[in-house]
């Protein structure tokens, strides 16, 4: 096996099975600098943004720096909110009121 320090087809054409083993164990426990990326930018972003802020504005986290990949879904609505959103939005676009019966 070659030394993992040591780039693809560095002695042989490709991994061979105990390369590939040790790289899946340490990818389990390390994970590719990649997927974290959003996490470490959010931290130098954090750090920039606090060191210059004015007085009295609020501290910022790094997650406030991150985009969020997962929003919990939202309940359903039921038919009278459905019903109530499009006449709301008839009204926004112009609507006449009478049109709903609402005056």
């Amino acid at each position: 096996m070659r030394a993992l320090n040591e780039g693809p087809g560095a002695d042989s054409d490709g991994m061979d099975v105990e390369e590939f083993f040790t790289w899946a164990a340490y990818f389990s426990i390390e994970p590719p600098m990649g997927i974290r990326a959003d996490a470490l930018t959010g931290m130098v972003m954090a750090q920039q943004y606090n060191m210059s802020r004015g007085k009295g504005k609020p501290v910022r986290k790094p997650f406030d720096f991150m985009p969020q990949w997962y929003k919990p879904p939202k309940p359903a609505q039921t038919p009278e909110q459905m019903k109530r959103a499009m006449q709301l939005q008839f009204l926004a676009m112009g609507g006449d009121p009478q049109e709903l019966g609402l005056e």
